[in-house]
């Protein structure tokens, strides 16, 4: 359909695709800007990345292309293409999101909180076409802001294959905008198991997969503030059960953030001997999914051993008001990585940095000790470039000739600032460090 455009539109290279499609799934009208995209005369540059159902052979739906630097706007219906050049709601709606496009090229909000649709912030990212039913096994609490949430899979489903790193589309029953969420499971999890859960299965038999996310509590977030629902609680001093246990969604895999690296990256895996993990408050996500994807390779023997330094720089509980001591448990996925480092699975080093530390006078103490016994040491101060440097040092520890820098990864995910501030240092060809660009990957939605 989109080939029936005017050909003059055609030449346009800096042309934003809006479709807009009112789905089978009685979803309200969905908007979804593709940027970036030049249009053919064969109509090849249509995607339909919408809701359920958004396929551009189905319903009723409507396209409307905006050339950002030039004045003509045309709007084409289902069976023709008509131009229209001076209609007042389309220049309005051409202003509206070509504002919201340039916006998101620098936004610094959080991936649960940001003010851009999620859609539209990733149009341009890698995804999968197919949407996956899940259903929500179960609900667990992190700390009064972070919730785990396990999606089952079902055991007659299709085996759901991503990479670590990948976050899912996420759509709730009755809201109208897709969430974005980062899985937090190795891709091993989402594989069929047998029923005795002892190994892969054929996805016809046994017990299907799952797949985790972590969510904060946004309240403005409608998808995220979904699936924050709560029962009444049972008394006056329990916590009320989740509202969306059993309840099914539908997920769709997308991203580029990944370990093993795009192709696209141009980096040779097999000639990786270190891969150094930067974490900052929730962009542990993605990165907490690739540890454990390379734990298990490399206990199973299947992946050559890397060494691997995981650096995770978080606020300390105290510091957010905690009472009664500081609890390791309410910090997000500490349990999880200090379990690999400590169980022997990964060769390398595990470091924790709690900022905005309030020790209420012990503070010579600087060991978290969680329930079961296990105890993790932490540094009472932000990571640094530094941090990193001495990661990469590896055992050469005088000066910077042993930095080694070609056969490493260095993966960085936190807020825009700490993130854009360890890209420019580490990859600054005057610096100290001098890393090549594409061994810095980066992620900046948090």
């Amino acid at each position: 359909m989109l080939a029936a455009a005017p050909n003059r539109f055609s030449r346009c290279r800096s042309l934003l695709f809006v479709i807009v499609k009112a789905d089978a799934h009685a979803r309200a009208a969905e908007a979804v800007v593709l940027g970036g995209r030049r249009l053919s005369s064969s109509g090849s540059a249509a995607t339909a990345v919408g809701g359920p159902g958004a396929a551009l052979d189905q319903g009723w739906w409507r396209w409307w292309y905006l050339q950002r630097k030039s004045p003509p706007i045309g709007v084409c219906a289902r069976g023709g293409a008509t131009a229209l050049q001076r209609r007042p709601q389309l220049r309005r709606l051409r202003s509206t999101m070509a504002k919201r496009v340039n916006s998101s090229d620098s936004a610094d909000k959080s991936e649960e909180g940001s003010s851009v649709p999620h859609l539209e912030r990733t149009a341009g990212e890698p995804r999968d076409e197919a949407l996956i039913p899940v259903v929500v096994q179960r609900v667990d609490r992190v700390n009064d802001q972070i919730r785990l949430f396990r999606l089952g899979i079902p055991p007659s489903a299709q085996p759901v294959k991503f990479l670590a790193g990948q976050w899912l589309d996420v759509f709730c029953p009755g809201v109208s905008r897709a969430g974005g969420f980062t899985l937090t499971s190795s891709p091993t999890k989402a594989l069929p198991r047998d029923s005795d859960g002892s190994g892969d299965a054929d996805h016809r038999s046994g017990t299907g997969g799952y797949l985790e996310l972590a969510v904060q509590n946004v309240p403005k977030n409608p998808p995220a503030a979904w699936l924050w629902q709560d029962l009444p609680a049972a008394g006056p001093a329990s916590s009320p059960p989740s509202a969306v246990v059993g309840r099914e969604i539908q997920v769709r895999v997308g991203g580029k953030f990944t370990y093993p690296p795009p192709a696209s990256a141009g980096i040779d895996v097999a000639s990786l001997r270190r891969v150094v993990f930067v974490a900052g408050g929730v962009g542990i996500n993605p990165l907490v999914c690739m540890l454990s994807y390379i734990a298990e390779k490399q206990s199973s023997r299947s992946e050559p051993h890397l060494e691997v330094d995981f650096l995770y720089t978080v606020k300390d509980p105290l510091a957010q008001g905690g009472s009664g001591g500081r609890k390791g448990e309410e910090i997000l996925f500490l349990d999880r990585v200090a379990r690999i480092y400590e169980g022997g699975a990964m060769k390398g080093r595990f470091r924790l940095f709690l900022t905005g530390s309030n020790d209420g006078g012990n503070a010579d103490d600087n060991t978290i000790c969680m329930e079961d016994g296990l105890r993790v040491h932490f540094d009472k101060r932000r990571v640094t470039v530094d941090d990193v440097v001495t990661s990469l040092k590896g055992k050469q520890k005088d000066g910077n000739a042993g930095l080694d820098k070609e056969t490493t990864l260095v993966y960085v995910c936190g807020v825009p600032g700490m993130t854009d501030e360890f890209v420019k240092q580490l990859t600054d060809v005057d610096g100290v460090v001098g890393m090549p660009k594409e061994r810095v990957l980066c992620e900046r939605w948090w």
